[in-house]
Order: C-alpha cells, then sequence, then structure tokens
C-alpha cells in the first residue's frame, strides 16, 4: 500500500495514552460531531461491536467517526485479510444505516518493537474495502 504515517501514530497515541494490547486485536474509535466535538473509546473486538459505536456515536450526536483497527503482530503491507474486510463492512453498514460516515480506517502494527500506523485515507480508500 504505502509507508506508515507517523503522524496517524502521533495522532492515535494522543487519543488512547493507555496504549493498544501488544498481543491482541483491538479497535478504538474516534467520534466526531457538527461542532467537531469528540471523544474516543477502545471498543472489544465483538461480533457486535457496531451496537456500541452506534450506541456510543447517538450519546456524542456524532455523525463521523475514525475507525482503528491494531494489529500487534501483523504486516502492514499484508492487511487487509478477508476477516477485516468482512468486519469493516459490517460496521459501515451499520453506521450508514444510522447516518454515521467513515472518515478514515487506521490500521496500527508492532513492527520491529515500534508501533505504525498506516491510514486508508493515505492510499486513497478513506475505510472502503468494497
Amino acid at each position: 500500500m504505502t509507508k506508515p504515517n507517523e503522524q496517524m501514530m502521533k495522532f492515535v497515541n494522543a487519543l488512547f495514552p493507555q496504549k493498544f494490547s501488544d498481543t491482541e486485536e483491538e479497535y478504538g474509535v474516534v467520534f466526531f460531531n457538527n461542532n467537531m466535538g469528540k471523544g474516543s473509546k477502545k471498543i472489544a473486538l465483538t461480533p457486535t461491536m457496531h451496537n456500541e459505536i452506534i450506541d456510543h456515536a447517538t450519546n456524542l450526536n456524532a455523525n463521523e467517526v475514525i475507525l482503528i483497527h491494531s494489529q500487534p503482530q501483523g504486516d502492514l503491507e499484508s492487511y487487509p485479510v478477508q476477516e477485516d474486510i468482512d468486519l469493516f463492512n459490517t460496521i459501515e453498514s451499520q453506521l450508514s444505516l444510522n447516518n454515521i460516515n467513515i472518515y478514515n480506517n487506521v490500521v496500527i502494527s508492532k513492527q520491529s518493537g515500534t508501533w505504525q500506523a498506516l491510514s486508508f485515507k493515505d492510499v486513497g480508500q478513506p475505510g472502503n474495502f468494497k
């Protein structure tokens, strides 16, 4: 795809100072509303996680989100795998039913001991795997 985005990793670290797991996949979501208000939350990776994202977005009057998916031991060059595409498409379809747009989809991975981020917006795919 492209080289990792250092600025995006700084953004992720600023919003999630508690860090992502070195061993388990996690999702983080950043919520934005029309007044540029925002919030961030880690979401457990479950088949119904889209419900938690929608609930939190509704509580914040959010109309846009940035999804952050950690792949602790993954290779950013091989992302996405079909399982991740299916999960993203489920989240995207459920959010769109609630008029919530995905602004960006970011994958973070620990490469040679350092966390790196890959922004799909940087490569012309704001999150759309279709």
